[in-house]
């Protein structure tokens, strides 16, 4: 088994922060019910089992449930920050090249 993780560890609120300063506008983190995500997931094509398959490993990793094992897996954790991360996935200009 591997557990891969990036450089350093974050939660929810370090990724709104840094999404937050990518953007440069304010995010409000706002908790939706289970059934909702279920429910939104299934509106948008998921599969009834899939999406709450997906609703309930996000509702076990929002309350802290998910731990590396450590043991006798590996562990690698990557390079990436998550700033460096959001920037190049929402596009921002700072991560888009510059004409020449």
């Amino acid at each position: 088994m591997i557990e891969l993780s990036g450089p350093t560890p974050y939660t929810l609120q370090d990724a709104a922060a840094a999404i937050a300063a990518t953007l440069r506008r304010d995010i409000t983190i706002a908790r939706v019910p289970a059934e909702a995500v279920t429910g939104t997931l299934v509106e948008a094509g998921l599969g009834s089992d899939l999406a709450g398959l997906y609703s309930e490993m996000s509702a076990g990793v929002s309350a802290g449930l998910f731990q590396f094992e450590g043991g006798e897996a590996r562990r690698v954790h990557g390079a990436t920050s998550l700033q460096a991360f959001i920037q190049t996935a929402l596009g921002t200009p700072a991560t888009q090249q510059q004409p020449a």
